[in-house]
């Protein structure tokens, strides 16, 4: 299937993007590691846009409480317990059968994060725990690969691109501040989750074109604010120390 083929035609006619940019994407490996709400809908978005090859990353099972957001699961998966990288492949190769798809029913871990994130060109953070955020932050830092945070909660989200010459996400959250606040305690909106995930995969997109953005972005669609920050690198940062990797 060749770049100019009428499945990606809207997406090349966008100037910013076009035949180039498309080549780009479609030679793309890029890991989402949770396949969740964040990560389900991010990898329907990258899989519909052509990614090359996408690599599903998530050791939990389907269940009926996802499905209120959880786009690539069907009651039947959640019936069954199918594992969540196994069925989102499933649908995204009914989706886009010229992409290579790559379940892993595991969990990131320190110890298997270099076998996991091997050989990626980006990562998209679709997890829901600031210790996975960590580890990949260290991995991909050390490395060089440009990584995606995304989080939302309640109706408030926020996107950060991680980029190797900017500020990483140590530098944004120096120590572990969690709450104990969870979409359980607290609850989300599927909308803000669509919106929250399509942002990292144009975050995403514009770096693989070589355009990428900087700063935070949080917004709450509840109450309809949004705000962009600005994030300098810490010099006492431990996985950048401020230097260029």
């Amino acid at each position: 299937m060749g770049v100019a083929d009428d499945r990606y035609s809207r997406q090349i006619a966008f100037r910013e993007i076009g035949e180039d940019g498309q080549k780009l994407i479609s030679s793309a490996r890029i890991a989402v590691v949770g396949i969740g709400a964040l990560g389900s809908a991010s990898a329907n978005n990258l899989a519909r846009a052509g990614a090359g090859c996408l690599r599903l990353i998530d050791g939990d099972t389907a269940e009926i409480t996802n499905l209120q957001r959880q786009l690539l699961y069907t009651e039947a998966d959640a019936a069954a317990s199918v594992p969540k990288a196994v069925a989102a492949a499933e649908h995204l190769r009914a989706v886009n059968s010229g992409i290579e798809i790559e379940p892993r029913v595991e969990r990131l871990s320190i110890e298997n994060c270099s076998e996991l994130l091997s050989g990626v060109d980006l990562v998209i953070d679709g997890t829901d725990n600031i210790t996975a955020r960590y580890i990949m932050n260290a991995h991909c830092r050390r490395l060089g690969i440009p990584w995606v945070y995304g989080a939302a909660l309640g109706s408030t989200g926020a996107v950060f691109p991680v980029i190797p010459d900017g500020a990483c996400f140590r530098c944004l959250f120096p120590e572990d501040n969690s709450t104990g606040e969870s979409c359980v305690t607290n609850g989300v909106l599927a909308s803000l989750t669509m919106i929250v995930s399509s942002l990292q995969v144009t975050q995403a997109m514009k770096i693989l074109l070589g355009k990428p953005s900087s700063g935070l972005i949080t917004f709450d669609i509840w109450n309809n604010t949004c705000e962009c920050i600005d994030i300098e690198r810490d010099s006492d940062c431990p996985d950048c120390g401020g230097n260029h990797i």
